[in-house]
């Protein structure tokens, strides 16, 4: 974490990786600590992603998150707004493509909660700006 000085560079645990080459994974650092944000964004009524592609290393972490926020059988953990600032709706797209390959229910996703994409491309300014005046005045 950057708040503590360590950034650790690594991969994620894949049990299909020989011992010789564990040490390489990020949990076998000393510096790896737990964290709570899943159970932070739960605890969120939004849940705001800058910049992150939602790629397989983004994944490990919020693949949790999602699948419970769209799970309609259970109320409490539904109807957040979780709102992607990326650049297009390339990058968009392309988020949206890595939750569908992590196996992300998009349709539930939608149906359960609010979400949004802010684009800070210049081009896509009009299409967001209102999003993105809402987004602030609901903080």
């Amino acid at each position: 974490m950057v708040e503590r000085n360590n950034i650790i560079f690594g991969f994620h645990d894949d049990p299909n990786v020989p011992k010789e080459y564990r040490s390489l994974q990020k949990s076998m650092d000393d510096n790896y600590q737990s964290s709570d944000i899943v159970t932070e964004s739960l605890q969120a009524k939004t849940i705001i992603f800058f910049g992150l592609s939602m790629g397989y290393i983004d994944g490990v972490y919020f693949k949790n998150l999602f699948e419970q926020i769209s799970n309609l059988a259970n109320p409490q953990m539904i109807n957040k707004r979780v709102v992607f600032i990326t650049k297009n709706t390339l990058s968009g797209n392309d988020i949206k493509n890595n939750l569908l390959d992590a196996g992300i229910n998009l349709q539930l996703l939608y149906n359960s909660n609010r979400v949004d994409f802010i684009y800070t491309d210049d081009n896509q300014k009009d299409k967001t700006e209102t999003i993105f005046e809402g987004l602030l005045n609901g903080i």
